[in-house]
Protein backbone atom coordinates (compact mmCIF):
# COMPACT_ATOMS: atom_id res chain seq x y z
CA UNK A 1 0.00 0.00 0.00
CA UNK A 2 2.92 2.32 0.75
CA UNK A 3 4.48 1.55 -2.63
CA UNK A 4 1.22 2.15 -4.51
CA UNK A 5 0.31 5.40 -2.74
CA UNK A 6 3.75 7.00 -2.89
CA UNK A 7 5.18 5.71 -6.16
CA UNK A 8 2.22 5.17 -8.49
CA UNK A 9 -0.44 7.43 -9.94
CA UNK A 10 -3.40 6.67 -7.68
CA UNK A 11 -5.68 8.88 -9.79
CA UNK A 12 -5.29 6.34 -12.62
CA UNK A 13 -8.24 3.87 -12.70
CA UNK A 14 -5.93 1.09 -13.97
CA UNK A 15 -3.69 1.48 -10.90
CA UNK A 16 -6.70 1.47 -8.58
CA UNK A 17 -8.28 -1.57 -10.21
CA UNK A 18 -5.00 -3.49 -10.00
CA UNK A 19 -4.59 -2.63 -6.32
CA UNK A 20 -8.20 -3.55 -5.51
CA UNK A 21 -7.75 -6.91 -7.23
CA UNK A 22 -4.64 -7.52 -5.11
CA UNK A 23 -6.43 -6.63 -1.84
CA UNK A 24 -9.61 -8.60 -2.75
CA UNK A 25 -11.95 -7.46 0.07
CA UNK A 26 -12.75 -4.68 2.55
CA UNK A 27 -11.54 -6.53 5.63
CA UNK A 28 -8.08 -7.03 4.15
CA UNK A 29 -8.02 -3.40 3.02
CA UNK A 30 -8.81 -2.24 6.57
CA UNK A 31 -6.01 -4.35 8.03
CA UNK A 32 -3.54 -3.28 5.35
CA UNK A 33 -4.35 0.40 5.83
CA UNK A 34 -3.76 0.26 9.60
CA UNK A 35 -0.62 -1.86 9.28
CA UNK A 36 0.89 0.43 6.64
CA UNK A 37 0.19 3.56 8.69
CA UNK A 38 1.70 2.01 11.82
CA UNK A 39 4.74 0.77 9.91
CA UNK A 40 5.56 4.16 8.36
CA UNK A 41 5.06 6.04 11.63
CA UNK A 42 7.26 3.56 13.50
CA UNK A 43 10.13 3.96 11.04
CA UNK A 44 11.10 7.48 12.10
CA UNK A 45 9.35 10.62 13.38
CA UNK A 46 10.68 12.46 10.31
CA UNK A 47 9.22 10.04 7.75
CA UNK A 48 5.52 10.50 8.53
CA UNK A 49 3.79 13.74 7.43
CA UNK A 50 0.38 15.08 6.43
CA UNK A 51 1.10 14.35 2.75
CA UNK A 52 1.71 10.62 3.28
CA UNK A 53 -1.33 10.44 5.53
CA UNK A 54 -3.51 12.01 2.82
CA UNK A 55 -2.12 9.68 0.13
CA UNK A 56 -2.93 6.57 2.16
CA UNK A 57 -6.41 7.84 2.96
CA UNK A 58 -7.09 8.67 -0.70
CA UNK A 59 -5.97 5.21 -1.81
CA UNK A 60 -8.02 3.58 0.97
CA UNK A 61 -11.23 5.43 0.05
CA UNK A 62 -10.82 4.93 -3.71
CA UNK A 63 -10.13 1.20 -3.28
CA UNK A 64 -13.05 0.83 -0.90
CA UNK A 65 -15.37 2.35 -3.54
CA UNK A 66 -14.13 -0.14 -6.14
CA UNK A 67 -14.63 -3.08 -3.76
CA UNK A 68 -18.19 -1.93 -3.04
CA UNK A 69 -19.06 -1.90 -6.74
CA UNK A 70 -17.43 -5.33 -7.20
CA UNK A 71 -14.16 -6.44 -8.82
CA UNK A 72 -16.16 -7.80 -11.77
CA UNK A 73 -17.21 -4.20 -12.52
CA UNK A 74 -13.89 -2.26 -12.71
CA UNK A 75 -13.75 1.52 -12.71
CA UNK A 76 -13.38 2.89 -16.26
CA UNK A 77 -11.51 6.08 -17.15
CA UNK A 78 -14.43 7.49 -19.17
CA UNK A 79 -16.78 6.91 -16.24
CA UNK A 80 -14.42 8.68 -13.84
CA UNK A 81 -14.02 11.67 -16.19
CA UNK A 82 -17.78 12.01 -16.61
CA UNK A 83 -18.38 11.84 -12.84
CA UNK A 84 -15.72 14.45 -12.04
CA UNK A 85 -17.01 16.84 -14.71
CA UNK A 86 -20.58 16.54 -13.43
CA UNK A 87 -19.58 17.24 -9.81
CA UNK A 88 -17.36 20.18 -10.85
CA UNK A 89 -20.17 21.64 -12.94
CA UNK A 90 -22.58 21.47 -9.99
CA UNK A 91 -20.07 23.36 -7.80
CA UNK A 92 -19.50 26.05 -10.44
CA UNK A 93 -23.20 26.53 -11.16
CA UNK A 94 -23.74 27.24 -7.47
CA UNK A 95 -21.31 30.14 -7.97
CA UNK A 96 -23.37 31.40 -10.96
CA UNK A 97 -20.61 30.76 -13.51
CA UNK A 98 -21.86 30.47 -17.08
CA UNK A 99 -22.04 26.82 -18.22
CA UNK A 100 -21.09 27.68 -21.81
CA UNK A 101 -17.85 29.31 -20.61
CA UNK A 102 -17.08 26.30 -18.44
CA UNK A 103 -17.57 23.89 -21.35
CA UNK A 104 -15.39 26.05 -23.61
CA UNK A 105 -12.60 25.92 -21.04
CA UNK A 106 -12.91 22.15 -20.59
CA UNK A 107 -12.82 21.53 -24.33
CA UNK A 108 -9.20 22.73 -24.26
CA UNK A 109 -8.21 20.03 -21.79
CA UNK A 110 -7.38 16.31 -22.19
CA UNK A 111 -9.06 13.56 -20.18
CA UNK A 112 -5.86 13.29 -18.12
CA UNK A 113 -6.71 16.60 -16.49
CA UNK A 114 -10.03 15.29 -15.17
CA UNK A 115 -8.35 12.10 -13.97
CA UNK A 116 -5.50 13.81 -12.10
CA UNK A 117 -7.57 16.54 -10.41
CA UNK A 118 -10.51 16.32 -8.03
CA UNK A 119 -13.84 17.97 -8.77
CA UNK A 120 -13.13 20.67 -6.16
CA UNK A 121 -9.71 21.44 -7.64
CA UNK A 122 -11.15 21.68 -11.16
CA UNK A 123 -13.88 24.05 -9.94
CA UNK A 124 -11.25 26.15 -8.13
CA UNK A 125 -9.17 26.45 -11.32
CA UNK A 126 -12.16 27.28 -13.53
CA UNK A 127 -13.50 29.93 -11.18
CA UNK A 128 -10.16 31.79 -11.21
CA UNK A 129 -9.53 31.42 -14.96
CA UNK A 130 -13.07 32.50 -15.92
CA UNK A 131 -13.21 35.35 -13.40
CA UNK A 132 -12.40 37.93 -16.05
CA UNK A 133 -12.12 37.99 -19.83
CA UNK A 134 -8.48 39.07 -20.09
CA UNK A 135 -6.79 37.07 -17.39
CA UNK A 136 -3.30 38.15 -16.40
CA UNK A 137 -0.75 35.37 -16.80
CA UNK A 138 1.04 33.77 -15.18
CA UNK A 139 -1.89 33.07 -12.88
CA UNK A 140 -0.64 31.66 -9.57
CA UNK A 141 -3.12 30.18 -7.09
CA UNK A 142 -2.19 28.80 -3.67
CA UNK A 143 -4.34 26.90 -1.18
CA UNK A 144 -2.72 26.65 2.25
CA UNK A 145 -4.16 23.35 3.49
CA UNK A 146 -5.82 20.89 1.12
CA UNK A 147 -7.43 17.47 1.29
CA UNK A 148 -4.16 16.14 -0.16
CA UNK A 149 -2.29 17.05 3.02
CA UNK A 150 -0.08 19.83 1.67
CA UNK A 151 -0.10 23.33 0.24
CA UNK A 152 -1.23 23.41 -3.38
CA UNK A 153 0.51 25.73 -5.86
CA UNK A 154 -1.36 25.98 -9.18
CA UNK A 155 0.22 27.65 -12.24
CA UNK A 156 -1.74 28.67 -15.35
CA UNK A 157 0.42 30.22 -18.07
CA UNK A 158 1.42 29.70 -21.71
CA UNK A 159 3.64 26.64 -21.90
CA UNK A 160 7.34 27.10 -22.48
CA UNK A 161 10.31 24.79 -22.29
CA UNK A 162 11.86 26.19 -19.11
CA UNK A 163 8.65 26.30 -17.07
CA UNK A 164 9.32 23.22 -14.90
CA UNK A 165 12.95 24.19 -14.30
CA UNK A 166 12.01 27.79 -13.42
CA UNK A 167 9.24 26.70 -11.05
CA UNK A 168 11.33 24.14 -9.16
CA UNK A 169 14.20 26.63 -8.87
CA UNK A 170 11.90 29.17 -7.21
CA UNK A 171 10.32 26.62 -4.87
CA UNK A 172 13.78 25.36 -3.91
CA UNK A 173 14.96 28.91 -3.25
CA UNK A 174 11.94 29.42 -0.97
CA UNK A 175 13.05 26.31 1.03
CA UNK A 176 9.92 24.34 0.08
CA UNK A 177 9.81 20.58 -0.33
CA UNK A 178 7.91 19.45 -3.44
CA UNK A 179 6.10 16.17 -2.75
CA UNK A 180 4.01 15.92 -5.90
CA UNK A 181 3.81 17.50 -9.36
CA UNK A 182 0.92 17.20 -11.81
CA UNK A 183 1.61 18.73 -15.21
CA UNK A 184 -1.15 19.07 -17.82
CA UNK A 185 -1.01 20.99 -21.11
CA UNK A 186 -4.14 22.27 -22.86
CA UNK A 187 -4.72 22.00 -26.61
CA UNK A 188 -3.83 25.69 -27.00
CA UNK A 189 -0.56 25.09 -25.07
CA UNK A 190 -1.34 26.48 -21.65
CA UNK A 191 -0.02 24.82 -18.50
CA UNK A 192 -2.38 23.58 -15.81
CA UNK A 193 0.42 22.62 -13.42
CA UNK A 194 0.19 21.85 -9.73
CA UNK A 195 3.00 21.46 -7.22
CA UNK A 196 2.15 20.11 -3.78
CA UNK A 197 4.63 21.54 -1.28
CA UNK A 198 5.52 21.33 2.39
CA UNK A 199 7.71 23.41 4.63
CA UNK A 200 11.06 21.93 5.70
CA UNK A 201 9.45 20.66 8.92
CA UNK A 202 6.97 18.57 6.90
CA UNK A 203 3.95 20.82 7.49
CA UNK A 204 1.80 22.81 5.01
CA UNK A 205 2.45 26.56 4.70
CA UNK A 206 0.51 28.47 7.35
CA UNK A 207 1.88 32.01 7.05
CA UNK A 208 -0.21 34.22 4.67
CA UNK A 209 2.73 36.62 4.24
CA UNK A 210 4.92 33.77 3.07
CA UNK A 211 2.28 32.70 0.55
CA UNK A 212 2.25 36.25 -0.85
CA UNK A 213 6.04 36.15 -1.22
CA UNK A 214 5.91 32.82 -3.09
CA UNK A 215 3.26 34.12 -5.52
CA UNK A 216 5.24 37.29 -6.13
CA UNK A 217 8.51 35.45 -6.82
CA UNK A 218 6.86 32.89 -9.12
CA UNK A 219 5.18 35.65 -11.14
CA UNK A 220 8.45 37.56 -11.43
CA UNK A 221 10.47 34.54 -12.63
CA UNK A 222 7.82 32.98 -14.90
CA UNK A 223 7.12 36.30 -16.63
CA UNK A 224 10.60 36.06 -18.18
CA UNK A 225 10.53 32.94 -20.39
CA UNK A 226 14.24 33.10 -21.20
CA UNK A 227 15.72 33.55 -17.73
CA UNK A 228 16.60 30.50 -15.66
CA UNK A 229 17.33 31.53 -12.06
CA UNK A 230 20.41 30.29 -10.29
CA UNK A 231 19.85 27.28 -8.09
CA UNK A 232 19.84 28.23 -4.42
CA UNK A 233 22.42 26.16 -2.59
CA UNK A 234 21.82 25.36 1.08
CA UNK A 235 24.36 23.50 3.16
CA UNK A 236 24.04 19.73 3.55
CA UNK A 237 23.55 18.14 6.93
CA UNK A 238 26.55 16.54 8.60
CA UNK A 239 25.10 13.07 7.96
CA UNK A 240 24.64 13.74 4.24
CA UNK A 241 28.22 14.98 3.95
CA UNK A 242 29.76 11.92 5.60
CA UNK A 243 27.41 9.16 4.40
CA UNK A 244 26.53 9.93 0.76
CA UNK A 245 24.28 7.57 -1.19
CA UNK A 246 25.18 6.63 -4.73
CA UNK A 247 22.54 7.61 -7.27
CA UNK A 248 20.60 4.87 -9.09
CA UNK A 249 18.35 5.51 -12.10
CA UNK A 250 16.01 2.85 -13.49
CA UNK A 251 13.39 2.87 -16.26
CA UNK A 252 10.15 0.98 -16.77
CA UNK A 253 8.14 0.84 -19.98
CA UNK A 254 4.89 -1.13 -19.98
CA UNK A 255 3.49 -2.02 -23.45
CA UNK A 256 0.21 -0.13 -22.92
CA UNK A 257 1.80 3.02 -21.51
CA UNK A 258 2.23 6.17 -23.58
CA UNK A 259 5.06 7.34 -21.33
CA UNK A 260 8.23 6.08 -19.67
CA UNK A 261 8.46 5.71 -15.89
CA UNK A 262 11.82 6.68 -14.41
CA UNK A 263 12.86 6.01 -10.80
CA UNK A 264 15.65 8.01 -9.18
CA UNK A 265 17.13 6.73 -5.91
CA UNK A 266 19.59 9.19 -4.43
CA UNK A 267 20.67 11.15 -1.38
CA UNK A 268 18.08 13.77 -0.47
CA UNK A 269 19.51 17.27 -0.62
CA UNK A 270 18.32 20.89 -0.91
CA UNK A 271 17.38 21.78 -4.50
CA UNK A 272 17.33 18.17 -5.73
CA UNK A 273 14.23 18.57 -7.90
CA UNK A 274 15.55 21.79 -9.46
CA UNK A 275 18.80 20.00 -10.27
CA UNK A 276 16.91 17.17 -11.99
CA UNK A 277 14.74 19.69 -13.84
CA UNK A 278 17.85 21.19 -15.44
CA UNK A 279 18.90 17.78 -16.71
CA UNK A 280 15.43 17.20 -18.21
CA UNK A 281 15.61 20.60 -19.88
CA UNK A 282 19.08 19.93 -21.29
CA UNK A 283 18.12 16.47 -22.61
CA UNK A 284 14.79 17.68 -24.05
CA UNK A 285 12.65 15.43 -21.89
CA UNK A 286 9.03 16.32 -21.08
CA UNK A 287 7.71 15.66 -17.56
CA UNK A 288 4.07 14.56 -17.37
CA UNK A 289 3.92 13.79 -13.67
CA UNK A 290 6.16 13.29 -10.68
CA UNK A 291 5.91 11.52 -7.32
CA UNK A 292 8.45 12.72 -4.78
CA UNK A 293 9.23 10.48 -1.79
CA UNK A 294 11.74 11.10 0.99
CA UNK A 295 12.62 8.30 3.41
CA UNK A 296 14.92 9.82 5.98
CA UNK A 297 18.06 10.88 4.09
CA UNK A 298 17.07 8.92 0.96
CA UNK A 299 15.01 10.34 -1.91
CA UNK A 300 13.02 7.92 -4.07
CA UNK A 301 11.45 9.97 -6.87
CA UNK A 302 9.30 8.75 -9.76
CA UNK A 303 8.91 10.67 -13.02
CA UNK A 304 6.51 10.00 -15.90
CA UNK A 305 8.30 11.14 -19.05
CA UNK A 306 8.07 11.47 -22.82
CA UNK A 307 10.40 12.85 -25.46
CA UNK A 308 9.99 16.63 -25.77
CA UNK A 309 9.72 16.59 -29.57
CA UNK A 310 7.92 13.34 -30.43
CA UNK A 311 5.76 13.16 -27.25
CA UNK A 312 6.48 9.41 -27.31
CA UNK A 313 8.02 7.16 -24.62
CA UNK A 314 11.79 7.46 -24.34
CA UNK A 315 13.78 5.12 -26.55
CA UNK A 316 16.44 2.96 -24.91
CA UNK A 317 19.32 5.10 -26.16
CA UNK A 318 17.63 8.22 -24.78
CA UNK A 319 17.05 6.49 -21.46
CA UNK A 320 20.73 5.62 -21.12
CA UNK A 321 21.76 9.16 -22.08
CA UNK A 322 19.42 10.56 -19.44
CA UNK A 323 20.63 8.09 -16.82
CA UNK A 324 24.27 9.08 -17.29
CA UNK A 325 23.44 12.79 -17.25
CA UNK A 326 21.50 12.50 -13.96
CA UNK A 327 24.23 10.48 -12.25
CA UNK A 328 26.88 12.92 -13.43
CA UNK A 329 24.82 15.91 -12.25
CA UNK A 330 24.06 14.47 -8.80
CA UNK A 331 27.20 12.47 -8.01
CA UNK A 332 29.82 14.12 -10.23
CA UNK A 333 32.57 11.98 -11.74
Amino acid sequence: MSLTSQRKDISDPDVLNEFATFVQNQKRLNYLYLLTMADIRATSPNVWNSWKSALLEELYRSTSDILKRGLQNPLLRAELVSKVKLTSLEILQQQNINQHNIEQLWQRLPDAYFVHYSAYEIAWHAQAILAKANIEVPLILIRQQTERGGTEVFIYTPIQQKLFAQTTAVLGKMALTVVDARLVTSTDRYSFNTFMVLEEDGNPIRNPTRIGEIISELKRVLSDQEHLPDMFQRSLSRQLKHFPLQTEVTFNQEPHQTHTVMDVFTMDRPGLLAQLARVFLDKQVRILNAKITTLGERAEDVFFLTDQKSRQPLKQAKQEELRQAIIHSLDGD
